[in-house]
């Protein structure tokens, strides 16, 4: 897997997030009742993006867990901890608040409360990442 996947993938769900979830809501609904325990719902959309690609049908018990887009996106960045190595890598990442990524708007170039859009800035971040 590479950055490239990761990006498809947040591509696939990038009009429906943009327009399906405010960027301070603490859940993500793209089937039935959903859970996303982020702020920027990056992991749980993530996740969906996974389900689009062909990864895997349906969702256990129904419920999307902020964890298991983290757990895929480890797997697809092939890092290790992706937040670890976001924080020990900062010139990579694109700035000092890549722990955040999961959490906080400032982990992301541009990205602000109320941003539009805002799948779209994670994309436009994630071009930059280099994860050599």
């Amino acid at each position: 897997m590479s950055k490239e996947d990761i990006i498809r993938r947040f591509k696939l769900i990038e009009e429906d997030a943009n327009r399906g979830f405010d960027i301070e809501q603490e859940t993500v609904s793209p089937r039935g009742n959903t859970k996303c325990g982020t702020i920027l719902c990056v992991s749980g959309w993530y996740l969906e993006g996974c389900r689009r690609d062909g990864l895997f049908k349906g969702y256990p018990e129904h419920l999307i867990d902020y964890t298991e887009g983290i757990y895929l996106m480890e797997q697809h960045a092939g890092v290790g901890s992706i937040r670890d190595w976001a924080r020990d890598n900062p010139e990579k990442w694109g700035n000092k608040y890549g722990w955040d990524m999961f959490s906080r708007e400032r982990a992301y170039n541009g990205l602000i409360g109320g941003s539009k859009n805002p799948t779209s800035i994670v994309i436009a971040h994630w071009e930059k990442v280099d994860l050599s």
